[in-house]
């Protein structure tokens, strides 16, 4: 009987000090901390957007460029860039550019691309190891980062685009070490990412899919986003979360789209719709008072921004060399929101069924004869 009490006791005082320390190991777990706790002030930052501000201001940074311009684009046709490029470099600046194949995918890109390298450019055609290489960027004598979601078109007149250049030491390292990287991912068709650690910046194939997600899953209030593509399952969620938790959240694209084909990317908005989300879309073809939604941005309550090159598609977070930034500037915030809401006020709804064909961008004019 002694031994009965004594073993119960036991097993009762064993099961009390299990809880109590289950308990304390719970009470003490330490959260997880987002990288956006990490994310830091931007430096010496300037905000351009189109169609308002041209590519003036791309222009020029190429001019006072000293010693080195370093370019990771995914399609140039505007000979303003190529000349600013060329010009760069006969002055002694050393121009690098390393470019998708859709460089060469057309006679005029084609001609650019000849341009540039007749001139001394140093062209790389990117990696056949990444599905594209989408994104839009450059560095100025590796001190000055532009981050954008801005091809160097011709027809930037019509475009909703926009991107920052900023000075931020780790941010410009980073990006000199991705661009290196992809140099040596050049040569041998490689995709390789070396190790990245800035909180700021958003690579993709590594870890865009997830930056992405924690900044919607932060949102307390409003989402505001311009997009090209949408398709990623892990994007589509949170959204969808995010309204479930009574988030305003609005998606604003272009009823003719140029990345996918428009069956596609009508099934990926009215998923979206369907979960909530409020979706609707530019008018075609684009205008300068219209313009085609070309931008890849994320506005959290009118806090933290996503701006880069990623789609919100499979193949852009998973499968392409992308860049963006994530930032909190109120500036740059407050007129993100103020052109979001122009742009909303031209915006239709999404229609049922996806036009057949049409014309994104208004056609050029009739040279007669």
């Amino acid at each position: 009987m002694i031994m009965k009490a004594f073993n119960r006791l036991g097993l009762g005082l064993l099961f009390t000090a299990l809880f109590v320390f289950s308990f304390t190991a719970a009470a003490f777990t330490i959260p997880e901390i987002s990288f956006l706790n990490h994310v830091e002030p931007l430096q010496n930052v300037k905000f351009i957007v189109t169609p308002e501000d041209g590519n003036e201001q791309l222009v020029a940074a190429f001019d006072a460029a000293k010693k080195s311009i370093k370019v990771g684009i995914f399609g140039i046709s505007s000979q303003d860039i190529a000349g600013s490029l060329v010009t760069a470099q006969k002055r002694g600046v050393s121009v690098t550019v390393i470019c998708d194949s859709y460089c060469e995918a057309s006679p005029k890109r084609l001609a650019i691309t000849n341009q540039l390298r007749e001139s001394g450019v140093t062209v790389y055609i990117a990696s056949s190891g990444f599905s594209i290489t989408h994104w839009k960027m450059f560095v100025i004598d590796e001190n000055l980062a532009f981050i954008s979601t801005m091809n160097f078109i011709s027809r930037h007149s019509e475009m909703r685009d926009m991107g920052v250049f900023v000075s931020n030491p780790t941010i410009v390292q980073e990006i000199l070490n991705v661009y290196a990287a992809d140099i040596e991912n050049s040569k041998n068709s490689t995709a390789i990412t070396p190790p990245l650690s800035q909180p700021n910046l958003v690579w993709s194939p590594a870890n865009s899919a997830d930056k992405l997600v924690q900044l919607i899953n932060s949102a307390d209030q409003t989402i505001e986003i311009w997009i090209e593509n949408m398709g990623n399952n892990s994007v589509h969620a949170a959204l969808a979360k995010a309204v479930q938790r009574q988030v305003k959240v609005r998606v604003l694209t272009s009823l003719c789209g140029m990345g996918m084909t428009g069956s596609m990317a009508y099934k990926n908005l009215k998923q979206l719709i369907a979960t909530g989300v409020t979706v609707q879309g530019m008018p075609y073809p684009a205008t300068t008072d219209m313009p085609y939604i070309h931008a890849k941005t994320i506005n959290v309550d009118h806090q933290m921004v996503f701006m880069g090159s990623e789609n919100f598609s499979n193949n852009s977070l998973l499968n392409s060399r992308e860049l963006g930034l994530i930032f909190n500037n109120q500036q740059i915030q407050s007129r993100m929101a103020n052109l979001y809401e122009a742009d909303w006020k031209h915006s239709l709804p999404i229609p049922d069924i996806a036009p057949e064909t049409c014309d994104s961008l208004t056609p050029p004019p009739t040279v007669l004869p």
